[in-house]
């Protein structure tokens, strides 16, 4: 029985081994949860804007055009970790003015973080933004535990581009390529709607709440918040059912009657073309640089 148990602590040991390493090796790559957070955390005078939201702002917001302005939105985050991170800013940031929310069909039908199809993202939250990640299952614990996501962070590694946002947390993968094309089809339109189709109503009274206490946040601490809904392809905004259209649009009207809050919808705006697009609903960084153009003006 000894030599039973010895021989399989022999053969699990080099395979626990090198999970080990792996993690570490993950945990020591640069990424842009540890530059946001560190953009975060950093108490300073100078930043008088922050952009939060999922990737239409991660990739949509030109923070650097902007003078004194920081973008901590990332992929599928929720309006949840949007709220926690608003905190956050509020008790760091000294010169803080003003608050950019993305808000639209992408994200306002999230599930939790946790339970959601990007669930493997909580750990980054937890681990390097040390945000509060409710409900977080056993296999979320470590990185590598998710191969698929891990594969990626060490191909990035090895290509030497392991973080893809620039210093203030702009998104810059998504430089304009002949390859768009195929995402710009009316079938990949009509795709990437169904897949921010609601799914919940729960789950979207929840994120409506935690939008309405963002911007009595704002409003307790004399800040102005956009509330902004970037540019879409029309036939993605087509294939958006009328009730989400509803539902979106109810929140943006009860939104705009806070004194403290601006609706920006852009979503239908013609200034953009087909060109200025990465695929259905994100902007590539062209159309990005427009947009942020656009919007400073819009808020100045």
């Amino acid at each position: 029985m000894k030599r039973f148990i010895r021989d399989i602590v022999i053969f699990i040991s080099p395979i626990v081994i090198l999970i080990m390493v792996v993690e570490v090796v993950l945990y020591c790559m640069p990424n842009t949860y540890r530059l946001k957070s560190e953009l975060l955390q950093q108490t300073d005078s100078t930043t008088q804007t922050i952009a939060l939201g999922n990737s239409h702002a991660y990739y949509g917001y030109c923070a650097a055009q902007a003078a004194g302005a920081c973008n901590l939105a990332n992929v599928s985050q929720t309006l949840r970790i949007d709220r926690l991170l608003l905190e956050r800013a509020i008790h760091h940031k000294k010169a803080l003015k003003h608050v950019l929310l993305f808000v639209d069909h992408s994200n306002l039908y999230d599930a939790p973080l946790s339970r959601g199809r990007e669930h493997w993202r909580a750990t980054y939250y937890k681990r390097y933004m040390n945000l509060p990640m409710e409900s977080m299952s056993a296999r979320d614990w470590l990185e590598v535990t998710n191969v698929a996501s891990a594969k990626n962070k060490l191909l990035n590694l090895f290509k030497g581009n392991a973080s893809t946002c620039d210093s203030v947390g702009w998104g810059m993968a998504y430089v304009p390529s002949p390859a768009d094309s195929s995402l710009l089809t009316l079938s990949a339109c009509r795709e990437a709607a169904e897949r921010h189709s609601l799914t919940s109503l729960s789950d979207a009274k929840i994120n409506v709440r935690d939008v309405m206490l963002m911007a009595a946040y704002c409003e307790a601490h004399h800040l102005q918040m956009w509330v902004v809904q970037p540019p879409v392809m029309p036939g993605y905004y087509e294939h958006i059912t009328q009730a989400q259209h509803a539902l979106l649009g109810e929140l943006m009207k009860r939104l705009s009657n806070v004194p403290n809050v601006r609706v920006i919808d852009m979503q239908r705006d013609s200034d953009f073309s087909r060109e200025d697009f990465h695929d259905a609903d994100h902007l590539n960084n062209m159309g990005a640089r427009k947009f942020t153009k656009k919007l400073q003006a819009i808020m100045h």
